[in-house]
C-alpha cells in the first residue's frame, strides 16, 4: 500500500506527504534437518512509513525545509507448533513439538530541517537532524517455559528459562553551518558540523 500527496498552499509554502506499508511474510522459516516443520516459524512483520516535508520561501533571501518521518519496523517469529507446547531435542539433535517465540519492535523517528540564506557574496547553509531508534525484543520458551534435551533416551535434562526481554535505544543528533563565499574566480567554502550519538539499555 502506498500513498503520496503534494500540495502548494501559496507562492511561499509547498508540502508533501508519503505513506507506505509493506509486509514480509515467510512460512516455515528455519525448517531443516534438525528442525521439523513444527519447530520452524511463521514470520510476519508489517512495516509502515510516514514522511512529511514542508518547503518555505521566507522573503527573497531565506529558503527553508522541514521534515519528519516515522517507520514502525519490527517482526514476529511464531512457532508453527504453537505457543502452548513444550519442546525438546532428541538424541539425534532434532527439535520437536515447537520452538522459541520471538517478537521485536524497531520503530524509527526522524526530524530535521535545513535552510539557505543569500546575502551578497555569501550563501549560508545551516540545518539539524534528530533520530531515535528504540528496539524492544522478547524471546520466550513456549509451553511451561521448560524445554528438555535427551542425554541417552529415556534420560533427559530439563531447562527452565524465563522470558528474555531486551530494550535498547539509540539517539543521533547533528547540526551544521557552512558559508560559501564567491569572489570573482575564487570560491571559498567553510563550515562547522556537530554530531553526537548515544545508545543504551532500557
Amino acid at each position: 500500500q502506498a500513498f503520496k500527496a503534494d500540495g502548494v498552499l501559496n507562492d511561499s509554502v509547498r508540502a508533501n506527504f508519503a505513506f507506505f506499508r509493506g509486509d514480509k511474510t515467510k512460512n516455515g522459516r528455519g525448517v531443516g534437518p534438525t528442525h521439523l516443520i513444527e519447530t520452524a516459524w511463521n514470520q510476519t512483520g508489517p512495516t509502515s512509513m510516514y514522511k512529511g516535508e514542508g518547503n518555505f520561501v521566507l522573503g527573497q533571501k531565506l529558503f527553508a525545509a522541514a521534515r519528519y518521518a516515522y517507520v514502525s519496523g519490527g517482526f514476529t517469529l511464531d512457532p508453527i507448533g504453537g505457543r502452548d507446547k513444550n519442546f525438546y531435542k532428541d538424541d539425534a539433535g532434532i527439535w520437536h513439538n515447537s520452538y522459541y517465540y520471538f517478537n521485536t519492535t524497531r520503530p524509527q523517528y526522524y526530524a530535521g530541517g535545513d535552510a539557505s540564506y543569500f546575502a551578497g557574496r555569501h550563501e549560508v547553509k545551516f540545518g539539524f537532524a534528530w533520530r531515535k531508534t528504540p528496539v524492544d525484543s522478547t524471546s520466550q520458551v513456549t509451553g511451561d517455559q521448560i524445554y528438555s534435551v535427551h542425554v541417552g533416551y529415556p534420560d533427559l535434562v530439563a531447562y527452565a528459562q524465563r522470558q528474555y526481554n531486551l530494550n535498547t535505544v539509540g539517539r543521533y543528533v547533528n547540526a551544521f553551518v557552512t558559508d560559501t563565499i564567491s569572489m570573482d574566480r575564487l570560491t571559498l567554502t567553510a563550515g562547522v558540523r556537530f554530531d553526537h550519538s548515544t545508545s543504551s539499555y532500557g
